[in-house]
């Protein structure tokens, strides 16, 4: 119904105005409707007209009308509510009028006589309290006295009302006092009073930790155990904890007491420095010792590093070039291991509980796996009492090994090889993430690899047709040395004679087996460089096989051969047979060992 009698209108406007009427107020509600598009003078039916013209479907025009509405009716339940309510009003007006409206009259009337009489106990008492302070004072008294016995029935309601409301707060501010209050212990240290703590277990914590703040070498400084303790009441003061008690026992120590910046390394106490600034400059100087500027690396102490600001004796206290003594120190002294005969580097390692990989990294001098007999290898590192982790990443060249392809050719022998194309090696960018430990290299990650040139195999074209050794068929070994040699004869170790005065190697002869006819072994893998029959100078039937890093091995008076010249050899592969050729008095083999161009003592390389 509204809908109809408001959306014709596209502008509205509720006016609120107040008549009286017959001297009551009544709420009138005049709703005027404009139109902008209706002039002056025109008829109601022309209006009607334009309007039907007029769009009426907008969702904001019947939105206004409804909140018009809406208005309309809140305002006649206002006054329907205002009409209902007013007679109750005016009864709640009147009692409250006549019933505490007259007491609280009466009160005042009361106590404004009361207050007048009070007002006469002080007035004019300034010159008598000039003249004979106690005088006016007892003449005060006196007339209060007499304003009390005046007014008794004022002062007993005062009374009984303002007893127990002092009462009340008395009870609620002694309730506050002790809720708030809570009981410590408070200690006394060299007739010193330290504060409160909530329990002994806080001083003997705090009496440690003085204890562990202090550079004390010769073992002077003490710390009682048994300070004076009293059980009493804390307030507003705070408990001590360990760390603020320590503080406080430091400092009854008077002048040997100094305000430093201890440093600390897995929990035990190093030294103090006074400036804080000055002991973070050591600490970055021994980590720059082991980088080398570059941006792409991050250093950092193995060790956990704290500094702690706080009172220290004064005896703790240190100068940098100290603290830097102190820091580089070596906690861990320098060994070294001397190769015996018959050692392996692998050996050696797990003697020491090392992996090969550590015991190749403090020896970076190492080539392969070549060791020789009284060689120095380092087997512990020194290490300082501040150990730095530097993890870099480098960007490097290495190089691509090639490979090797064997092209067999049935017209030659097993001893012929020829190389028909050489290899080449390539090369390749590697980016990697190393980490050094004290400047020593521990692991080493790959992250990335860019190939610049790849690598040409070598091809090596070999013969397959059997080649013999009378009537035995040669056997082509892998030509591989090891660098550490083995016993020529496993089933003999008995030598008739030895290396010196004149006799250059090991003559391995009966006892307690005969060696007469048996098998005798390479000490390493190689290349035969001689294997020929005959007298050869005294040497009778003999082999000469070349190995890696300037080492030759001898075998001589030889009943027979099972290599040739240029074969390849295996370490411990059959090579001949045990005889009695040449200048010799009886069945043995003479086993002589060559380094860079001069015979040397065999014993240093093999072990019997």
């Amino acid at each position: 119904m509204f809908c109809e009698e408001f959306t014709n209108f596209p502008a509205l406007h509720c006016v609120f105005r107040k008549k009286v009427y017959n001297g009551r107020k009544r709420l009138q509600v005049c709703n005027l409707f404009k139109d902008s598009f209706v002039q002056k003078g025109d008829s109601r039916m022309a209006k009607k007209q334009r309007d039907e013209k007029r769009p009426c479907s907008s969702l904001y025009s019947w939105y206004y009308a409804f909140g018009m509405y809406v208005l309309v009716r809140l305002a006649r339940f206002l006054r329907y509510l205002r009409r209902e309510l007013r007679p109750m009003y005016i009864w709640i007006r009147n009692g409250f009028g006549r019933t505490v409206g007259a007491w609280l009259h009466v009160i005042g009337g009361k106590f404004s006589v009361l207050f007048s009489a009070l007002r006469g106990v002080f007035v004019g008492r300034e010159t008598s309290f000039r003249r004979h302070p106690l005088a006016a004072l007892s003449e005060i008294f006196s007339r209060f006295a007499g304003v009390v016995r005046g007014n008794p029935r004022v002062f007993g309601r005062i009374a009984a009302v303002g007893a127990p409301l002092l009462a009340a707060v008395a009870l609620a501010v002694t309730l506050s006092y002790w809720t708030s209050a809570t009981f410590g212990i408070e200690v006394e240290y060299d007739g010193m009073q330290l504060g409160c703590i909530s329990d002994e277990t806080t001083y003997h914590q705090a009496a440690e930790l003085a204890r562990s703040r202090v550079y004390d070498e010769n073992g002077t400084f003490t710390i009682s155990d048994t300070p004076k303790m009293s059980v009493t009441l804390v307030h507003a003061a705070p408990m001590l904890d360990s760390g603020e008690l320590c503080d406080e026992i430091l400092r009854t120590k008077g002048d040997a007491i100094a305000e430093a910046t201890g440093l600390y390394v897995d929990g035990s106490f190093v030294a103090s420095m006074e400036s804080a600034a000055e002991l973070a400059t050591v600490l970055d100087g021994i980590k720059n010792t082991y980088c080398t500027g570059d941006e792409r690396e991050r250093a950092e102490f193995i060790q956990t590093v704290e500094q702690v600001d706080g009172l220290f004796l004064s005896d703790s206290v240190v100068s940098a070039a100290q603290m830097q003594e102190k820091l580089t120190a070596q906690a861990v002294v320098k060994k070294e291991y001397t190769v015996q005969s018959g050692d392996t580097l692998g050996g050696i390692a797990r003697s020491l509980d090392m992996t090969l990989s550590e015991l190749r990294a403090m020896n970076p001098s190492l080539k392969g796996d070549t060791i020789y007999q009284g060689q120095s290898l380092t087997v512990q590192r020194p290490q300082p009492f501040l150990r730095v982790k530097v993890v870099r990443t480098v960007q490097y060249t290495e190089e691509i090994p090639f490979s090797t392809e064997k092209v067999k050719n049935d017209q030659k022998p097993v001893t012929y090889e020829k190389v028909k194309t050489a290899g080449v090696k390539g090369s390749q960018t590697v980016t990697a993430e190393i980490t050094f430990i004290d400047g020593v290299e521990q692991s080493r990650n790959i992250l990335a690899i860019d190939v610049t040139k790849n690598a040409v195999n070598k091809v090596v074209e070999v013969g397959t047709q059997k080649v013999t050794v009378g009537k035995t068929e040669i056997v082509i070994g892998d030509g591989v040395s090891t660098g550490v040699l083995l016993w020529p004869v496993p089933i003999c170790r008995n030598m008739s004679r030895g290396y010196g005065r004149g006799h250059y190697g090991l003559d391995i002869c009966n006892g307690p087996v005969t060696v007469r006819g048996k098998p005798f072994l390479a000490a390493d893998g190689g290349t035969v460089i001689s294997a020929s029959n005959g007298w050869n100078g005294g040497y009778g039937n003999m082999i000469r096989i070349r190995h890696s890093n300037g080492l030759e091995t001898v075998y001589a008076h030889c009943h027979s051969l099972s290599v040739v010249t240029g074969q390849k050899v295996t370490r411990g592969q059959v090579i001949g047979i045990i005889g009695n050729s040449g200048r010799s008095s009886g069945p043995h083999l003479h086993f002589e060992v060559w380094k860079n161009g001069k015979r040397v003592n065999p014993l240093n390389y093999v072990k019997p």
